[in-house]
């Protein structure tokens, strides 16, 4: 969730100043992010574990503009379990 309230932060203007060393963990946290969106499907068809629309909340907002209709589509099929 950090990477996402980071995104957000900026979108909205504000600016944060981290040490160096901060600044290279949240680089390797949006690299190591971004490695996980390379890798896993956004839905998973098959049902074998959680898919990345588990964890919307967290996504980066360009994610989740690309395959919006995907991302309605799958919540409005929800039975709640």
């Amino acid at each position: 969730m950090f990477t996402g309230l980071l995104e957000l932060a900026q979108q909205l203007g504000l600016h944060f100043f981290f040490s160096t060393r901060v600044k290279q963990m949240i680089n390797d946290l949006f690299f190591r992010r971004q490695e996980i969106l390379d890798q896993e499907l956004l839905v998973d068809g098959r049902c074998n574990r959680q898919p990345l629309l588990a964890y919307l909340e967290v996504l980066p907002l360009t994610l989740y503009t690309e395959n919006q209709e995907d991302i309605i589509g799958k919540l409005d099929n929800l039975d709640g379990s």
